[in-house]
């Protein structure tokens, strides 16, 4: 066979050849060692348990040391399974179809460990399901390294280059009501770009280790309606910023070397709910897209932050703002947000009768340190102000 060849008689295998292998509930028993599947993945409009290498419904199966490759679609469907595939290889998984993945999970409770994804055009797409993925490596995906929809499982230690985006994008709700659901760190960072924007439900609590870098694109951002815990200690132990900032995480967007800019992604909205934490950074955030005065790195609207050991650097219009809020912030730093052509932009927005407690917080080189509107009340004492344009306004809050 040479497919470059039109005179050549023999026929060349190619992705769709064949369907897949089915395993069911019924076939529980089954597993998968030293195998490698190919050329299948045949699937028609409407039919649902076709597309993939091997389809797995209702049935729990372990597989190690196989060989996905050349699918149509998918090398791998799981449905409702709670499956562990290890040290296995995932490669070429990138037909025309534009969902194509090494791996799609849907539902259930997988383990997906110690696995290779190269050029597939998703390394592994999962929705609904508490997927444990960890140290896996994905190389040259045309589009995102991992997609996780509505779920809430454990991601750690997986690595990835010259993907579409190095990263793991993240969409809909993280975590789940009555629950408490862990980020944990990967060379990957989490990325904040999906229409579907990233929600920390109500009822729920998400805890962020250590080492986690979450980047947002423009107009995008992460929305806090239960609880968010930031569980660092130094402020640059957990890192939000913008995609384009390769200083951490490295090229998540893939365009070679590129900077952050104030506003240049949306921050992080408590909305209603709580943000309690330490040992966190937040650069570049705010939305410059669009007017209004409600921007800022983070902005809580009738929630609740306390924040301990952070730094807030590079935001637009505010680092920090509040809206009849509470808040209790020490140990912090808000330093240089001067954005150009900004009407009083500002470290802290302090507004609607929200209440603010600062302990031993520093503010350096901002246009204006604190913005009050007359309506909150707040207590302060171990401030230090150096390098800003003007302290406060009005003038004699401190």
């Amino acid at each position: 066979c040479n497919s470059a060849d039109a005179s050549s008689t023999a026929s060349c295998p190619a992705a769709g050849d064949w369907e897949n292998i089915q395993i069911s509930g019924t076939a529980s028993s089954s597993s998968f060692s030293h195998t490698t599947f190919r050329y299948g993945g045949r699937w028609f409009t409407g039919i649902n348990d076709l597309g993939s290498l091997l389809y797995i419904e209702d049935a729990t199966v372990p597989i190690s040391h196989a060989v996905f490759e050349y699918s149509q679609r998918y090398g791998v469907e799981l449905v409702n399974s709670d499956s562990t595939i290890v040290q296995s290889i995932f490669r070429n998984n990138n037909y025309s179809d534009t969902q194509a993945a090494g791996i799609v999970i849907e539902r259930g409770a997988p383990t997906v460990s110690e696995n290779a994804f190269t050029d597939n055009r998703y390394g592994i797409r999962m929705s609904s399901s508490a997927t444990t993925l960890t140290n896996n490596t994905f190389s040259s995906s045309t589009q995102e390294a991992v997609v996780i929809s509505n779920s809430h499982g454990m991601y750690s230690g997986n690595v990835g280059s010259n993907n579409g985006v190095n990263g793991i994008l993240l969409e809909g709700t993280i975590g789940v009501a009555g629950a408490t659901t862990t980020l944990y760190a990967n060379s990957l960072a989490y990325v904040l770009t999906s229409g579907s924007i990233p929600t920390i439900p109500a009822s729920s609590t998400v805890v962020i280790l250590p080492g986690a870098v979450f980047k947002g694109g423009s107009g995008k951002g992460l929305r806090v309606l239960g609880t968010l815990k930031p569980a660092g200690v130094l402020a640059g132990d957990i890192v939000f910023t913008v995609m384009e900032d390769d200083t951490v995480a490295g090229d998540t967007n893939n365009d070679g070397a590129s900077a952050g800019t104030p506003g240049a992604w949306s921050g992080i909205y408590v909305d209603g709910g709580r943000m309690e934490g330490s040992g966190f950074s937040v650069y570049y955030g705010g939305n410059f897209l669009g007017g209004g005065d409600d921007k800022g790195g983070i902005r809580v609207e009738r929630g609740y932050l306390n924040a301990d050991n952070a730094l807030f650097e590079n935001n637009y219009r505010y680092g920090l703002r509040l809206s009849r809020a509470t808040s209790t912030i020490t140990h912090t730093t808000f330093r240089r947000h001067n954005a150009p052509g900004v009407y009083s932009a500002a470290a802290l927005g302090v507004l609607a009768y929200s209440v603010l407690e600062l302990h031993d917080v520093t503010f350096t080189d901002n246009a204006l340190a604190v913005y009050t509107d007359g309506t909150a009340s707040t207590t302060s004492f171990g401030l230090i102000f150096s390098g800003n344009t003007a302290t406060s306004s009005p003038a004699d809050i401190f």
